[in-house]
């Protein structure tokens, strides 16, 4: 966990370092690459014993038609389980459209959507543990104005989750599906790669 951090931490400090550099350009954008820290919780009787954890969340975006915007997110968490003695890694693929509200002044508040596909893993005992699983949620957020081309943006959403049987080891396990929720918190940069 603390190697993570300490990854998570030396990639923002990057992130920021560069900053400047994209700032230079003033066109305006039509395409966004925004990366940050996650912290998510995996809550419901299933996940009993299963620790929140921290990761990242990095999206590419597309500004459509109006207010509206697409991304394409990776996003990964690590999660202690208590009954494993092993932390579980939790990967997920998916999709962010976003309708952004009038700004006010520096800020512009948005609502949001997800749907990702989850692939959880886990080592324990000398066996390796996974199953395949989904995430479907909604969220609001802030994007705030530093540069005409970057912002900080801050987000909270709220997931149904679901995992099906667990794989250990190349043996399925039956009726080892989970289902519950989980309270995502994001805090990142957003930076513009293109123009309109």
């Amino acid at each position: 966990m603390n190697r993570l951090r300490m990854t998570l931490a030396g990639a923002l400090l990057v992130a920021v370092a560069a900053a400047p550099l994209l700032a230079q350009s003033k066109a305006a954008s039509k395409y966004q690459l925004e990366g940050g820290l996650l912290y998510a919780t995996l809550s419901g009787n299933d996940f009993q014993g299963t620790d929140a954890g921290f990761g990242f969340d990095v999206q590419g975006r597309m500004n459509l038609s109006g207010p509206w915007s697409l991304g394409v997110a990776v996003h990964r968490t690590s999660h202690n389980v208590s009954a494993a003695g092993a932390s579980e890694g939790v990967l997920g693929f998916g999709v962010e459209p976003r309708y952004a509200f009038k700004a006010s002044g520096s800020m512009t508040p948005y609502a949001f959507a997800r749907a990702s596909y989850l692939k959880g893993s886990l080592s324990s005992g000398g066996t390796d543990f996974s199953s395949n699983g989904h995430l479907v949620g909604l969220g609001g957020g802030i994007l705030w104005t530093i540069t005409p081309t970057i912002n900080f943006d801050g987000a909270v959403g709220y997931n149904l989750i679901g995992f099906g049987d667990i794989d250990a080891g190349g043996t399925t396990i039956p009726s080892s599906d989970t289902s519950g929720s989980s309270l995502n918190i994001r805090f990142g940069i957003m930076w513009a790669v293109g123009s309109k």
